[in-house]
């Protein structure tokens, strides 16, 4: 009878045991979920993070406005001398 109530004792011990680790298990699993999200939080907010690409975008855009300005510059150079074609052409006829 006292080995039935100590074998009884020690399942309820077992169970109770369990239920804890289950229980530290769920809050550890939700500690990493929130450090998990502190770090991303911390990554977005950081100033250095993207700053090489932002400074890379920003060279292909000075770049592009560049190459722009000439473009630019030659249409003008196109179209003063289709008008100085034009006006020749004209004054032959």
């Amino acid at each position: 009878l006292k080995t039935e109530q100590k074998v009884h004792d020690a399942k309820a011990a077992k169970a109770g045991l369990l239920e804890e680790v289950i229980d530290t298990e769920r809050q550890v699993l939700l500690w990493e979920k929130k450090i998990q999200l502190e770090r991303e939080t911390q990554a977005a907010l950081d100033p250095e993070v993207g700053t090489s690409e932002i400074k890379a975008m920003e060279i292909e855009i000075h770049r592009m406005r560049l190459r722009l300005e000439g473009l630019q510059r030659e249409q003008e150079s196109m179209i003063v001398e289709m008008e100085r074609g034009i006006a020749k052409r004209e004054a032959i006829t």
